[in-house]
């Protein structure tokens, strides 16, 4: 839950429906797999800790200021360094994206590294990274975003 669309969007927060759904899929001996942008897993705890479950959490930079810019929408990392915690305290197993990266955006190697170190501490499991894929909405959108770098991503791409 889920690979495309996150299944803790804000309307979740009221309508329940991922919550509702991890507990019939637990009360089935499903195997489940979470990926989310969201501190609002760890409301599901209760649920979570009763099934064979990990999370994944994707986690764009350790930058609050450069994660409101590139996710408006998702929470600050710190919140979402919080919920692993959370989670990892209470015995699931955690894993993390770093996706996308983007070249001059948020690639500097000493950001990344910062980033595993801190992952690492808290106990996450696993570090998935993936680079930016690239259609022309999509970059678009981004050298909209950071228009000082517009000209290197559309040459690079």
């Amino acid at each position: 839950m889920s690979n495309s669309s996150d299944p803790y969007t804000p309307p979740e927060d009221t309508l329940f429906l991922t919550r509702r759904t991890l507990k019939l899929l637990i009360e089935n001996k499903n195997s489940i797999l979470v990926i989310t942008k969201s501190d609002l897993v760890v409301r599901d705890l209760d649920i979570l800790s009763n099934g064979n479950v990990v999370v994944s959490i994707t986690i764009t930079t350790n930058d609050d200021n450069l994660s409101r810019t590139l996710e408006p929408n998702a929470p600050p990392t710190t919140k979402r360094l919080r919920a692993l915690e959370k989670l990892i305290s209470n015995n699931i197993i955690t894993t993390v994206r770093v996706d996308p990266i983007i070249p001059y955006v948020n690639d500097d190697l000493n950001m990344l590294r910062e980033l595993i170190r801190e992952l690492s501490s808290i106990g996450v499991v696993q570090i998935t990274a993936s680079t930016l894929k690239v259609r022309g909405d999509i970059l678009n959108r981004v050298c909209r975003v950071f228009p000082e770098i517009a000209i290197k991503l559309r040459n690079l791409y």
